[in-house]
């Protein structure tokens, strides 16, 4: 179980809510921290005026882009993306719990920067190309394993991030990459199915579909079908049969 120094949950506006950090029992961990109050309602944060205005003041934001927070943004968008396409929805990386929000706001943030040509602390504007750079060096430090999926996570990771328009989300395209693959794949393995299955006949030239007869005594809308079941036509001609036999 991940672990970390607890944090104070003045702030926080639900007990036990402490993310990203998984704590042995929230139950205990709420209890000590909340008592007497369990609820955040005397904190009103009368200060803040959430208008228009505060959501595009940018500048009155602190913080500053640095070049360790871009290649986080990259290490951890790639872990994420390969892990997820192992099957995992959460991932553990640095001591926390990351999702698809998490590899969708550092893929995001790394597409906006090169955009808007933003400059970092030091005053190095970022670039395409300098990113390209950051993104060979830290692919070359992850820790590879067997069955590992990073090549495909690379590969979607420079889609949703270096692309010159700005994609709709992150696993988009690895739905209509991969997701079909594997459904494709599946399809074939499947027995009693595939061209190469040994159960199946070799397949011989396409034929076009035989369409039903029409009944003209039906026209659409009067409830009816307007073909007779295929039951139907076997049983009447079967008693045709019989007939011209006798």
């Amino acid at each position: 179980m991940l672990t970390r120094p607890a944090r104070p949950t003045t702030a926080s506006t639900a007990p036990g809510w402490r993310t990203p950090t998984w704590c042995p029992s929230a139950a205990r961990f709420s209890t000590a921290s909340w008592a007497p109050n369990r609820t955040s309602l005397d904190r009103l944060r009368e200060e803040v005026t959430p208008d228009d205005r505060a959501l595009i003041d940018v500048a009155a934001t602190t913080g500053t882009i640095t070049e360790q927070g871009i290649r986080n943004n990259i290490e951890v968008g790639i872990r994420y993306i390969e892990s997820w396409l192992r099957g995992n929805g959460a991932v553990a990386i640095h001591n926390l719990m990351e999702d698809a929000a998490t590899a969708e706001i550092s893929r995001s943030q790394l597409w906006q920067w090169i955009y808007a040509r933003a400059i970092t602390d030091q005053g190095e504007i970022i670039s395409h190309e300098w990113v390209e750079e950051l993104l060979d060096e830290e692919f070359a430090r992850l820790e590879r394993f067997d069955g590992d999926r990073f090549e495909d996570a690379r590969d979607i990771f420079e889609e949703v991030t270096l692309a010159t328009e700005f994609p709709s989300f992150l696993t988009l395209p690895a739905y209509a990459r991969y997701l079909t693959e594997a459904r494709e794949k599946a399809t074939l393995e499947e027995p009693g199915r595939g061209l190469n299955h040994p159960q199946l006949p070799s397949a011989g030239p396409a034929r076009p579909p035989q369409q039903a007869p029409r009944n003209p005594g039906r026209r659409p809308g009067d409830g009816a079908p307007l073909t007779p079941p295929l039951t139907c036509c076997r049983k009447t001609r079967n008693a045709r049969s019989l007939s011209q036999r006798k």
